[in-house]
């Protein structure tokens, strides 16, 4: 938590400021994990891919398709 509050240029939190910030992001976190996905659609993106070695005049080499 330190590191982060000196990223944004604060220098030093007390151990007090440091669970009161734990806290806000721990209720933050746990609504966006609660939030109804209800609302779609969503796009999204699904890749996949083969990769195959073969071997072509005594050296392997790669083929992805």
């Amino acid at each position: 938590m330190e590191k982060l509050a000196e990223q944004l240029g604060v220098k030093s939190l007390s151990r007090s400021q440091v669970s009161e910030m734990a806290a806000r992001l721990d209720a933050q976190v746990e609504a966006f994990r609660q939030r109804s996905l209800d609302a779609g659609p969503y796009t999204f993106l699904w890749l996949d891919a083969i990769e195959i070695k073969v071997r072509e005049d005594s050296r392997v080499a790669g083929c992805t398709r």
